[in-house]
């Protein structure tokens, strides 16, 4: 559980889990989630199994899920610096 959203900036992120695409979706928020954007598939896999995200002291995110279709395995950790996630660790 988080103090503070995992995205507190202005461009704020909210990321929806579960999705029968085997992937999930990110829509964005700039006036801090009082109206948010159209909804796209991020383009990571996911076999509709929980995220989780958080903000670090240095500004990147991180972004934990499951990088794949089926099952619960690998566990990846994302970094990113603009909340995209184009990176994989």
């Amino acid at each position: 559980m988080f103090d503070t959203p995992p995205f507190p900036s202005v461009n704020d992120m909210h990321e929806a889990p579960s999705s029968p695409c085997a992937g999930f979706w990110s829509t964005w928020s700039e006036d801090d989630g009082k109206t948010w954007g159209k909804m796209s598939l991020t383009g990571l896999p996911n076999p509709n199994s929980g995220i989780d995200a958080v903000t670090l002291g240095d500004g990147r995110q991180l972004l934990v899920y499951n990088h794949t279709t089926k099952g619960r395995s690998p566990l990846n950790v994302a970094v990113s610096t603009d909340g995209s996630f184009g990176r994989r660790h």
